[in-house]
């Protein structure tokens, strides 16, 4: 093929958390690296707009293992851009409102301990055993991480600060039965080892909404391990909102030599012989590397080789694959402080049911069985004008439910209002200066997430984890970072999904590097 164009050690497709995450690893191991990003700003998911004076994040609510010693902290800061960025903890993680009270879940785990006993004391053995198992399972996770990606500093320093003797003797133990035998189980079978209570696994299990799936269907190793991030990492919302990460982190890269183009999607993946080449772009320019990696959406980055390229084998794998549910959001500004009028926290939870497979079948059918309702203003006043506020609100919807959202957005909008309003804010409908309705098919055309999928694809036991697509694509010379591929759903964990890649794609010329991107 002709080499006409410019060429670059790696091609990046996307600047979203994962695509400048890679970037990042892979310029500071000295490689020349493109991104090219479709939209005027990076961030992919990461992002922010403002309308009236008011900013609003695309997907960000909070961050878990951002800050205080969490894993992704601890990438953030080999970055060199952890102390350019504030992160502020949000304290209660959540507050769960169920149809005859509520409930907070605490980020961090004493007081998560102290909240769970006071509203189920008769449960306080079953909550310690759950505690404990958690912390083990935490453990476990990360001396995995060791043992894959070697004496890397971010995991080493972890290791040292949270992992002690003891843990590692068990390891060999704890590892095959608490996590690598339980993949096939879902978060109720879990959940059920430690907790009988209903009720009280119905209260633990509330922020399943944040990964797509009711506790009955949702990978159990996948949310207990997000539960573990909340409650012993800790979630953080960085002041300014989610563009201040993006642009921290777009900055760095360009500090250390990386090239980013903005407005400039990819059109085609360029291929020969089962082998990726380099990208052309829309706009006709062509980028010559042997190694692309993409951090777009799976399918849409398979529709961008030519016919013959792809194994069928592998296409026909893709197919069959499950997508996460999408967003609907209300993002709302408004004339007065919500938290000094019923919103006193960051984010809160609003069921219609403790059965979150009730609450699952009414998002089905395109009803709000669960709301989001989060004000980041009380954390980060400079999102809206003095003495103001706002509000997001989101319920989780499929591409085609039977009530379908296409043609009734206000009448769907003004549905979550009146709950929130007669829930927590009583006259919010009057108090409104600015409103602006997302749908799945907004984040569709920003993010090229196939059917608006906010997570990627569904976080069920046979697509998390090592069962989600592989980061080595069976195109040679091709590669996947981001939620569509290991480790998963979530702003951090893509971060840590692209620096996962970086350091592996750094040392692939060694015996250690191609035994790796085997197994991987």
């Amino acid at each position: 093929m002709s080499d006409n164009g410019k060429k670059y050690d790696a091609v990046i497709i996307g600047a979203g958390p994962g695509g400048l995450s890679a970037g990042l690893s892979l310029a500071r191991s000295g490689l020349k690296v493109l991104i090219a990003e479709k939209n005027g700003k990076p961030g992919g998911n990461c992002t922010c707009w403002t309308a009236g004076g008011y900013t609003f994040d695309l997907a960000v609510h909070q961050l878990s293992g951002i800050g205080g010693g969490g894993m992704c902290g601890g990438v953030l800061e080999e970055y060199g851009i952890a102390d350019k960025l504030e992160f502020r903890q949000v304290d209660p993680f959540l507050v769960v409102d169920m149809p005859d009270r509520s409930y907070k879940l605490p980020g961090n785990r004493a007081g998560l301990r102290a909240e769970l006993v006071k509203d189920f004391p008769e449960d306080t053995a079953d909550i310690d055993r759950m505690l404990d198992g958690l912390d083990t399972l935490k453990s476990d996770a990360l001396i995995s991480q060791r043992l894959l990606h070697g004496a890397n500093p971010v995991v080493k320093g972890m290791l040292a600060r949270t992992v002690g003797w003891g843990k590692l003797a068990s390891f060999p133990f704890t590892f095959p039965w608490g996590l690598a035998l339980r993949m096939p189980f879902n978060a109720d079978f879990m959940l059920g080892r430690w907790i009988k209570n209903p009720k009280l696994r119905a209260v633990i299990h509330a922020s399943w909404v944040y990964l797509g799936l009711p506790p009955s269907r949702i990978s159990g190793v996948m949310m207990d391990i997000f539960v573990a991030m909340q409650h012993i990492e800790h979630s953080y919302y960085p002041v300014g909102g989610s563009q201040k990460l993006a642009d921290a982190m777009a900055a760095a890269f360009r500090g250390l030599g990386g090239e980013l183009l903005l407005d400039s999607p990819v059109a085609k993946i360029i291929s020969e012989n089962g082998r990726a080449r380099g990208v052309e772009l829309a706009g006709g320019g062509k980028i010559i590397s042997d190694l692309v990696i993409s951090n777009a959406d799976a399918r849409h980055t398979y529709g961008l080789l030519g016919l013959g390229q792809v194994p069928a084998r592998f296409t026909r794998k893709l197919a069959k694959m499950s997508v996460s549910l999408a967003p609907f959001r209300v993002c709302l500004g408004l004339d007065y402080d919500v938290s000094k009028n019923g919103l006193e926290e960051h984010e809160y939870m609003l069921f219609r049911d403790y059965d979150h497979d009730a609450n699952y079948a009414d998002m089905l059918r395109g009803d709000p069985g669960a709301i989001s309702v989060y004000s980041p203003a009380k954390i980060s006043p400079e999102l809206a004008p003095p003495g103001h506020s706002t509000l997001v609100l989101t319920t989780m919807v499929p591409w085609r439910p039977e009530k379908d959202w296409r043609g009734r957005g206000e009448e769907l909008a003004a549905e979550l209002i009146a709950a929130v309003e007669k829930k927590r804010l009583p006259g919010l409908s009057k108090r409104i200066v600015v409103k602006q309705i997302m749908t799945p098919e907004d984040l569709e055309r920003r993010t090229n997430s196939c059917e608006g999928a906010m997570y990627g694809w569904a976080n069920t036991p046979d697509q998390v984890l090592m069962r989600r697509m592989p980061m080595r694509s069976p195109v040679k010379g091709l590669y996947h970072v981001g939620h569509w591929t290991y480790l998963g759903t979530g702003v951090t964990t893509a971060i840590i999904s692209g620096w996962m890649l970086g350091n592996r794609l750094a040392r692939r010329n060694t015996l250690a590097g191609r035994i790796m991107d085997r197994v991987l």
